[in-house]
C-alpha cells in the first residue's frame, strides 16, 4: 500500500507538472515620486484646504524580484520591489493656508528628504486567452505599498506677527499676509516631519503580450484598483504632535510597457517604463498631543500622488 501510495503521488505530481511553465525576473527600477499630503477643514459648508506638504520626490533604486507560474490557461504571478539606494535630491514643501475662504498660502518651509522605506507586492490571477502567439490576460489581484519620507532641516518663512486665523464671514482675527515667496528665513536643524503610507488595493489588470518575434518581444500591461485604502501617520517633531489619517475610496491607476530581447530560449533582457497615479477621497483624520488622541471633528484628509520610472531586468524560463 505504501509503494502505490508513493506511485500515486510521483502521478500526481507529473500530471501537475505537465504544462507547467514558471519564471523568474530580476530587475532594477529608478523611479520618482510626487506626494501630496493635504489637510482640510469644515468652512461655511465647504472644505477649505488648511495645509498642503508637498514630497518631490527624487530618484531612488528599487529592487524587483518577480515570479509567474501558469498551468493551462491559469497564470498566476506574484511581484515585489523594495528600496536599495537613495539618489537624494528629494526635499518637502509645506504650506499652511491660515486665511480661510481664500485660497492662497500664508506661511511656508522646505526641507530635505530622505526616502526611508519603499516596499510593494502585487499578486495577480488571470486566464490567459492566446491568439496565436500573442497572449491577452485578464487578472484580479490585489495591490499593497507601504512607504516612509523623512524630512530634515531646512528653513521655514512665517509671518512676523500670526495672529488668529482670519475668518472673512464674522471679520474676526488678524489676516495673515500672502506668502510671496521671499521674507525672512528661520533656519531648522535636525529631524523635522515624518510620513508615512499604508496603502492597498483590489486591482484588474488587463496584459497583453506579442509573443516571440525572432529575438524581440513587446508587452504592455494596464491596470486599475477602484476602492484603495490608505493609513497615514505624520509625526511633526517640532510640534511634537502626531496625525493619523484613513482614507477609504478613490482611484489606483498605472501601467508597465516591456521590451524583451532574448538572449538564449530560455534567458532574456528587459527594459521598460512604469507609472502609476494614486488619488484618495478625503478621510478623517486623528492626532495625539501630550499623549492624548483626539478625533478631528470639523476636518479630514486627503492624498494624491504620482510616480514614475524605468526598469532593466533578466528573466529566466523553465
Amino acid at each position: 500500500m505504501r509503494v502505490l501510495g508513493v506511485i500515486s503521488f510521483l502521478l500526481g505530481l507529473c500530471f501537475f507538472s505537465y504544462g507547467l511553465d514558471i519564471s523568474f525576473s530580476y530587475d532594477y527600477l529608478v523611479i520618482s515620486t510626487i506626494a501630496r499630503e493635504q489637510v482640510f477643514c469644515d468652512y461655511n459648508g465647504s472644505e477649505h484646504l488648511l495645509s498642503e506638504l508637498v514630497w518631490t520626490g527624487g530618484d531612488i533604486g528599487l529592487a524587483g524580484l518577480s515570479s509567474e507560474f501558469v498551468f493551462s490557461n491559469i497564470v498566476l504571478s506574484v511581484d515585489t520591489a523594495f528600496s536599495i539606494k537613495d539618489f537624494g535630491s528629494s526635499y518637502m514643501e509645506d504650506y499652511d493656508f491660515l486665511n480661510l475662504g481664500y485660497d492662497y498660502a500664508t506661511h511656508y518651509s522646505v526641507h530635505d528628504v530622505i526616502q526611508d522605506l519603499y516596499f510593494e507586492i502585487v499578486g495577480l490571477v488571470g486566464w490567459d486567452f492566446s491568439l496565436g502567439d500573442a497572449h491577452v490576460v485578464p487578472s484580479i489581484g490585489w495591490f499593497y505599498l507601504h512607504r516612509k519620507w523623512s524630512a530634515y532641516d531646512g528653513y521655514a518663512i512665517y509671518p512676523v506677527s500670526p495672529g488668529e486665523p482670519y475668518d472673512p464671514s464674522s471679520g474676526t482675527g488678524s489676516a495673515y499676509p500672502y506668502y510671496t515667496g521671499s521674507g525672512t528665513k528661520t533656519s531648522l536643524s535636525g529631524l523635522v516631519i515624518d510620513y508615512e503610507q499604508e496603502f492597498m488595493s483590489p486591482v484588474f489588470a488587463l496584459s497583453f503580450s506579442s509573443g516571440r518575434l525572432s529575438i524581440f518581444s513587446f508587452s504592455i500591461e494596464p491596470y486599475i484598483g477602484i476602492y484603495p485604502i490608505l493609513y497615514t501617520l505624520d509625526n511633526h517633531y517640532l510640534r511634537d504632535i502626531v496625525f493619523l489619517d484613513r482614507m477609504f475610496g478613490g482611484l489606483l491607476t498605472g501601467g508597465d510597457i516591456r521590451v524583451d530581447i532574448f538572449l538564449l530560449d530560455f534567458l532574456s533582457f528587459y527594459g521598460g517604463y512604469r507609472l502609476r497615479y494614486i488619488e484618495m477621497v478625503h478621510g478623517s483624520s486623528s492626532f495625539k498631543e501630550s499623549g492624548v488622541w483626539y478625533t478631528a471633528i470639523n476636518g479630514g484628509s486627503g492624498m494624491v500622488s504620482f510616480s514614475d520610472g524605468f526598469f532593466v531586468g533578466l528573466e529566466i524560463n523553465f
